[in-house]
């Protein structure tokens, strides 16, 4: 598993289990956190445009290419989802 499946899985698990539901299987979580994941690969038009956004907020000119963090257009694009764009 990789470090953001078992993230997602333990969040998942922390839901389910604060509605009084005991997780008995865990690898149903971790599959429930891939398909998370996986839901979220493909960008709405807004998470891209808040990427670029973030790209180009966030990037410096060197060697004439712009270079942006790519955790700075990451969490601009989750952001944009979680306001459901």
């Amino acid at each position: 598993m990789t470090q953001m499946i078992e993230t997602v899985a333990a969040v998942i698990e922390a839901a389910i289990t604060r509605h009084g539901v005991p997780v008995e299987d865990l690898e149903g979580t971790l599959d429930d956190a891939r398909a998370a994941i996986l839901a979220m690969r493909e960008p709405t038009e807004a998470m891209t445009e808040a990427g670029h956004k973030g790209a180009i907020f966030d990037s410096h000119y060197d060697q004439h290419e712009y270079r942006a963090a790519p955790q700075t257009c990451w969490q601009a694009m989750i952001d944009a989802a979680l306001e459901g764009k």
